[in-house]
């Protein structure tokens, strides 16, 4: 899906990916990957000034099984969510 100024994938009414407005791959993912993300080399994400503390931004260099994993990881845990 397009949004105003970034793409973005949901499920459930759920954004679950996007990508920010420089190009970062940023993934809605459960509090104990986003730990490990992070702690390898990813970061937290602003946007718009707001935090949003369910996202990560995915670090550069990630493997496509990496981020394959995480993509899935990512689905499964917005299915998860209640359906807005």
């Amino acid at each position: 899906m397009l949004g105003a100024k970034n793409p973005y994938t949901s499920r459930n009414g759920w954004m679950t990916s996007f990508l920010d407005p420089v190009g970062l791959v940023c993934l809605r993912i459960s509090a104990e990957d986003r730990e490990s993300v992070i702690a390898s080399g990813g970061a937290a994400v602003m946007q718009y000034g707001r935090n949003m503390p369910d996202f990560v931004s995915l670090p550069e260099g990630l493997s496509d099984a990496d981020l394959d994993q995480l993509f899935a990881r990512s689905w499964d845990h917005a299915g998860g969510l209640e359906p807005k």
